[in-house]
């Protein structure tokens, strides 16, 4: 299905102004009944003949006491056992959220219900939704407006572009008030209402479910987003897409494309650098302090060589590929960069890697400069404080 294709699309289209928590009242009576059962049990325990037949009156009185001390312990054991299950309770109600689904139909008076709700401003657990962009809106631009001008002079709870609650919850009549919990899961809804202060008395009331039509009820005009985004993918040639894309890739990239040399020559040059900060090995040692001007050659050995050719260009391939076994055989790390692809074929450097087996890069400007190439073929590689640079003319002989 294509719903489920665009599942991940459909979640980067949620707009919010806010995010969405609250802490309601809760009322702790069981503190209260505890304490009427703990005393009723110590009333009781005081008339239980728990005393031995033959005591003094000592000792009945010592009795007492304990019985007393102990009934005290209990009762503050269970008052402190249940002020942390209140603390729980409440943090817990604190994750719920009250989502309110309404339409920007001129049949619904959203207006309405945004003056109203202007008193929950700042309950984080409540928010709005509707299923997509507003009539007369193709873009997000568009819907942020319309809620913008609803929201002139005013402050709201969110509004958010949720279509996927709109599918999995079923809502197609505004407005729908639905009560979660932390996970998700559905407690309570109502339709034709959108006071939360309703259906947070019905859930605490112990009313769950679908507890019906309470008021006026419109249908829900805007398309659902999952919907829209079907059918505009639906729209598009993907195989022409693809195609387009790349035949203007090679067209879109910038590559440094070098002459040929038309002679073999040699030069050689110190890298000298100033460090802009400071330079600290894998265990956090500083080698170069910032500031500091060395010859990078003397911290950090180059055992690469370097081979800059031209794949379009006959002979040159050939060439780099003497030039690397022959690095291979002195030890160095080849390291292979052309200048410039096959801009007919979209894989034009995968085939490259395929012809020379080994990976392949394409040269930049930051490389060029940095080691000084000018021409192809070129082969860079240290040797003592000094950047060699070799550079090979008619490379098709």
């Amino acid at each position: 299905m294509v719903y489920n294709k665009i599942l991940f699309l459909a979640g980067l289209l949620i707009i919010s102004t806010s995010t969405a928590q609250a802490t309601p009242q809760y009322n702790m009576n069981f503190l209260d009944k505890s304490a009427k059962v703990m005393e009723q049990a110590s009333h009781k325990a005081k008339g239980m003949a728990f005393q031995p037949p033959k005591t003094t009156k000592a000792q009945q009185k010592e009795f007492h006491d304990i019985l007393i001390r102990s009934g005290k312990q209990v009762k503050s054991s269970l008052a402190s056992a249940a002020e942390k299950e209140g603390y729980k309770a409440k943090k817990k109600m604190r994750n719920r959220e009250i989502v309110i689904a309404v339409t920007l139909s001129s049949k619904f008076d959203i207006k309405g219900a945004l003056t109203f709700l202007k008193s929950y401003s700042d309950d984080k657990q409540v928010r709005l939704a509707i299923a997509g962009l507003p009539k007369g809106c193709k873009t997000f631009r568009c819907a942020v407006g319309k809620f913008h001008e609803l929201g002139i002079g005013t402050k709201f709870p969110p509004v958010t572009i949720d279509p996927k609650l709109f599918k999995d919850r079923g809502i197609n009549l505004a407005p729908t008030m639905i009560y979660t919990d932390k996970d998700g899961v559905e407690i309570a809804r109502v339709e034709g209402l959108w006071n939360p202060k309703w259906i947070r008395d019905q859930v605490a009331n112990g009313i769950h479910g679908d507890l019906g039509v309470k008021g006026p009820v419109v249908q829900i005009e805007e398309r659902n987003m999952m919907d829209e985004i079907a059918s505009r993918l639906n729209k598009i040639d993907v195989k022409k897409k693809i195609k387009n894309a790349k035949a203007s890739y090679w067209k879109n990239k910038k590559y440094v494309d070098l002459p040929p040399s038309d002679k073999d020559s040699q030069f050689m040059f110190e890298p000298i650098v100033t460090a802009t900060a400071d330079i600290k090995d894998a265990k956090g040692n500083v080698i170069v302090a910032k500031g500091t001007t060395v010859n990078s050659l003397t911290k950090m050995p180059f055992t690469r060589s370097v081979i800059v050719y031209n794949p379009n260009r006959k002979g040159e391939r050939e060439l780099a590929l003497r030039l690397r076994n022959g690095a291979l055989r002195r030890g160095k790390q080849p390291v292979m960069i052309i200048t410039r692809p096959d801009e007919s074929s979209f894989n034009s450097v995968f085939d490259e890697q395929q012809k020379i087996g080994s990976r392949v890069f394409l040269l930049n400007q930051a490389m060029a400069t940095r080691f000084q190439i000018t021409h192809t073929v070129s082969v860079v590689e240290a040797q003592d404080q000094h950047f060699v640079v070799k550079e090979f003319g008619n490379a098709s002989r």
